[in-house]
């Protein structure tokens, strides 16, 4: 046997012959040939010959290799399955299995086996590094993070991004309804928007957002900093810009073809690809409700996803129906230039300091030709109708042998809301909501790279299902509703702590588990053991930071929450957070008890630091 083999360089003529069923001797030859000619030769009288690549062949053995690992599926393009050496589970892994089967001009059929033992294969698996290809749909928030986790573990990268620059739902866009390409427009930005949880846990775990005063920060700021994301990790270089997926359906068992438009050229062109991480974010289809009488409104009737700025709505009555942050938001802007806005929703009432145009109502029960009538009974007129409603989970790139189904806006088979249980090479980021976004992603995609690298082995499809069955079961016990299976607020930190016990990686830090502002430390030993809210703020060991301003300790918290900056501050007012750390490895939810805080439901967050 030649040991001086150098599969990598050039081509190799390998020549095998046996008998069926004894071990079969082998001899190489190093040769600069194009192409390769096996010939196996049995004692049987069939003969069979096939022009190959050599190191191709066998480094698809590998490929095949490396994703079943994750599928546990036979890929059906690869039926030669040499000797590799696997490097997930470092054995020889080997196969008995028929090679090919053919019938001859009398119907007899001819098996080919290959042996135990096949050296020239474990040689060149010996020597080769196989790399995997990764499609990721998106360049928006999501995408990047599983772009440089990917790159990390030496994958290969392409990203598609339908627009002509990162950022995905950060980007503001004058347009609505479609763009220049005739596409639905993706992004839901508006202009004045600013993020709902505070700059501290708005960025990546290891790359936070650049410190500044403000803690709610506008959405350039955001985009600003994913630009620089991309460029610390060397991103950019694998996006290709202004393609838009239109296909992706699975091929040759478990590989991946994407086709893809070139809007700048307008050719299609396909892609195959190992594995897909679905990034497309889930705020570009509007959720709009049938309310009743809809259609006889002659007013404007939009969705937030339309929504852009104050000035259209200069002087006219205004109707928001719905109440989330991004209801909220907008309400408050469109109070400065709207002559009245009222702010439908079916929660308990707000206690927040209104300005004194913006009123709220119950649920519309009735849309009429010049306005709505409330379950209250009480009715109003109005200039336009704004749908703060949500969105719906959309992929219409998927076809239907993806097998993935939307129900209830519950997307459907996942494993820990990522991985499709069906095609386990593919995975979904992003899909939960109320969440500290960067940081979930990133975690995310970390649990779907221990199982893509093979470092970890996915359970069975039948464990997987069970897994998402009875995590729906506990949820809708605790009393979400079926539209809410990717909604998590406080369930969020279980559901960190899960991903990451399952894959054995590293958590998000405790203190991120729901949000928080920022916090003077405190390095005194006493601080450790005080775990009453009303005695942290009697003796002032903390300085809490609202929006950047570390002026608010104790003595000045109630009268400064009442000024009018705080007051008419919707991200202030409408922050849900309060969280103790002791430092211990415990988290506590407490509320601070002053009749101004319980008075507009702010909730905020302490640190003692250990």
């Amino acid at each position: 046997m030649n040991r001086n083999f150098t599969p990598m360089t050039q081509h190799n003529f390998i020549s095998v012959q046996g008998n069926v069923g004894s071990n079969i001797h082998s001899t190489v030859t190093t040769a600069n040939y194009q192409h390769a000619f096996i010939t196996i030769i049995f004692t049987a009288p069939v003969i069979f010959a096939m022009q190959l690549s050599a190191t191709e062949r066998v480094l698809s053995g590998k490929r095949w290799h490396h994703r079943n690992h994750v599928t546990g599926q036979t890929p059906e393009y690869f039926k030669l399955r040499n000797t590799l050496r696997c490097s997930f589970c470092l054995e020889l892994r080997i196969t008995e299995k028929v090679l090919s089967s053919s019938r001859g001009q009398h119907g007899s059929s001819h098996y080919f086996y290959i042996a135990k033992h096949y050296e020239v294969s474990r040689k060149i698996a010996r020597n080769t590094q196989v790399i995997m290809s990764y499609c990721i749909i998106g360049a928006g928030m999501a995408g990047l993070a599983a772009a440089r986790r990917v790159l990390e573990a030496g994958g290969e990268v392409t990203i598609f991004e339908r627009m002509d620059q990162i950022g995905g739902t950060w980007i503001y866009t004058d347009e609505v309804g479609v763009d220049r390409y005739g596409l639905p427009v993706h992004t839901s930005m508006y202009r004045g928007l600013r993020t709902n949880l505070p700059k501290e846990v708005m960025g990546y775990p290891d790359f936070p957002i650049p410190a500044q005063r403000a803690s709610y920060i506008v959405s350039e700021d955001i985009l600003s900093f994913l630009r620089l994301y991309a460029d610390r990790y060397n991103i950019k270089r694998h996006i290709k810009f202004e393609h838009h997926v239109v296909q992706v359906h699975p091929t040759d068992g478990c590989r991946w073809m994407v086709e893809v438009d070139n809007l700048t050229t307008h050719q299609r062109q396909q892609y195959v690809f190992d594995f897909v991480f679905i990034c497309n974010g889930h705020y570009h289809t509007p959720n709009v409700p049938d309310v009743l009488g809809r259609d006889s409104f002659r007013g404007q009737q939009l969705h937030s996803h339309d929504y852009r700025c104050t000035e259209h709505y200069k002087d006219k009555a205004v109707l928001v129906i719905g109440a989330g942050p991004s209801g909220m938001d907008i309400a408050l802007e469109l109070a400065k230039t709207a002559r009245r806005v009222t702010i439908s929703h079916h929660m308990d009432r707000l206690t927040f300091p209104f300005p004194t145009n913006l009123s709220q109502q119950t649920d519309v029960s009735l849309l009429t030709e010049t306005g709505a009538k409330f379950t209250n009974g009480e009715e109003e007129s109005f200039d336009v109708v704004l749908y703060c409603t949500g969105f719906r989970y959309n992929f219409p790139f998927l076809r239907d042998d993806c097998e993935i189904q939307v129900q209830d806006n519950h997307v459907q088979p996942l494993y820990k809301h990522c991985i499709n249980i069906n095609h386990p090479t593919m995975a979904f980021i992003g899909l939960p909501f109320y969440v500290c976004a960067a940081q979930m992603m990133d975690l995310q995609v970390r649990f779907c790279m221990q199982y893509f690298t093979g470092r970890q082995r996915l359970p069975s499809a039948t464990a997987m299902l069970a897994d998402m069955e009875q995590e729906t079961k506990d949820r809708l016990r605790r009393g979400f509703k079926r539209h809410q299976a990717h909604m998590m607020g406080p369930e969020q930190g279980r559901y960190y702590d899960d991903l990451a016990r399952t894959a054995g990686i590293e958590t998000i830090a405790p203190i991120h588990h729901l949000s928080r502002t920022n916090v003077e430390r405190k390095a005194d030993e006493s601080h450790r053991r005080i775990t009453n809210v009303d005695t942290v703020f009697v003796e002032r060991l903390y300085v809490v930071v609202f929006n950047g301003d570390s002026t608010i300790d104790a003595q000045k918290r109630e009268r400064v929450l009442v000024s009018s900056a705080v007051a008419n501050d919707a991200k202030v007012l409408t922050s849900t957070v309060l969280i103790l750390y002791t430092g211990f490895g415990q988290s506590h939810h407490i509320r601070f008890q002053c009749d101004v805080v319980r008075k507009h439901r702010l909730w905020l967050i302490l640190q003692m630091v250990a």
